[in-house]
């Protein structure tokens, strides 16, 4: 809602989505992620761009991550004497040895089907209330989270749980927070684009 180049606030777009609802992947969490954070923080901005401050690009933490699996699964590989390192080796090798970390994201595991991760999204509500705060961004108002036991080497796949969690209560359309009536209604006539006719 923000003018890139003006930095001006679109309030009249901005009021019209109002109440809205959406769900976007966790830019990174837990210790190693406010580590990373620390020493970014700590770097020369003219020397590494966004530098400088307690934030990152939202992809950074998952390239991070990639790197290091990356770098797992290429170890994994080159072990074997006169093994050739072929993208076909590496994911072989992301399946023999089970290649799997705690990352910047959260855990993140390799195994004989694939990628395998526990997801965490942050559900947002673009509300009233803090768009007279000056607010113009979405607000954080809880999270999907998947949680799963883990012993070292994996997780318990029949074992996960996952579920919403809310920390505030959803604003909606009308600026309450009481959901909307969502009863089926009776069919109406609308005009169609395909058929060209009502």
């Amino acid at each position: 809602f923000t003018d890139p180049e003006t930095g001006e606030v679109d309030e009249k777009l901005r009021n019209k989505f109002a109440g809205m609802i959406g769900v976007k992947y966790q830019t990174g969490q837990g210790e190693l992620y406010e580590d990373f954070l620390d020493e970014w923080e700590k770097e020369d901005p003219f020397q590494y761009v966004g530098a400088g401050k307690r934030e990152t690009s939202h992809y950074a933490p998952y390239a991070q991550d990639a790197l290091h699996i990356y770098l797992k699964a290429l170890f994994q590989a080159s072990i074997i004497p006169g093994a050739t390192i072929t993208s076909d080796a590496l994911v072989e090798a992301h399946k023999v040895a089970n290649v799997s970390l705690m990352g910047l994201t959260g855990f993140v595991k390799m195994d004989d089907t694939g990628r395998e991760r526990i997801r965490v999204f942050d559900i947002v509500n673009l509300r009233y209330d803090s768009l007279r705060a000056d607010f113009t961004d979405f607000v954080i108002v809880g999270k999907w989270n998947e949680t799963a036991r883990y012993n070292g080497e994996g997780i318990y796949r029949d074992n996960i749980d996952r579920r919403f969690e809310f920390d505030y209560k959803l604003q909606f359309r009308d600026g309450t927070y009481d959901f909307p009536d969502l009863d089926v209604r009776n069919s109406f006539k609308y005009w169609s684009c395909n058929d060209g006719e009502e």
